[in-house]
């Protein structure tokens, strides 16, 4: 007898601790959760738990589920670049986020990029390079890399590349950044 599993897709996965709190959640409802993944998760399917008490649950930490395919596509892009930048996986000299959105959906580049845009109002390589800078202020902050080495980890040809894009999405060259009391970190949901 083999046993029956729901995943579901969700919205605003972007980091090991929204993994954790979403195993929580599903925990806490009673589900057997059988795997957790940026943007998914799976469990063993009970109809006595309804899926609105589980979209209650994950949205009161700030998740949804994703019901269009197309929401699903959006979601799935996110995650699969912000795992990238993260995981440090962009600093191949040959690595192309185009070419990886087209592996990981399996569809044309023109197609994805073209439901992403019209999903979150924003191009996907707008959105990586948002994902960057945010990366960036995290790596300044930890001060343990030149800026010439996290401008390397995160695919960068050259630090120079990496410093225009940050000043012009910030309004500060890092260098100024880096001497600020304060930092301004988003939310990666929030990009």
């Amino acid at each position: 007898m083999s046993i029956e599993t729901t995943t579901i897709q969700i919205k605003n996965m972007v980091c090991d601790r929204c993994i954790k709190v979403v195993n929580d959640e599903l925990k806490a409802l009673g589900l057997n959760v059988v795997s957790i993944n940026l943007g998914n998760a799976t469990f063993v399917s009970n109809k006595s738990i309804s899926v609105e008490s589980i979209e209650n649950s994950l949205y009161k930490s700030g998740f949804e589920i994703l019901l269009s395919n197309e929401e699903k596509m959006v979601e799935k892009i996110k995650s699969a670049i912000t795992e990238l930048i993260y995981k440090d996986k962009t600093n191949s000299s040959d690595f192309s986020f185009s070419k990886h959105i087209t592996n990981i959906t399996g569809k044309s580049y023109n197609q994805v990029s073209t439901i992403f845009s019209k999903n979150t109002r924003i191009t996907i390589e707008k959105y990586a390079i948002l994902q960057r800078i945010e990366r960036t202020k995290e790596l300044i902050e930890y001060n343990e890399n030149s800026f010439a080495e996290i401008a390397f980890m995160l695919g960068y040809k050259n630090p120079q590349h990496l410093s225009n894009q940050f000043k012009s999405i910030t309004g500060l060259s890092m260098g100024e950044y880096k001497k600020l009391d304060i930092k301004t970190l988003k939310p990666l949901n929030t990009l």
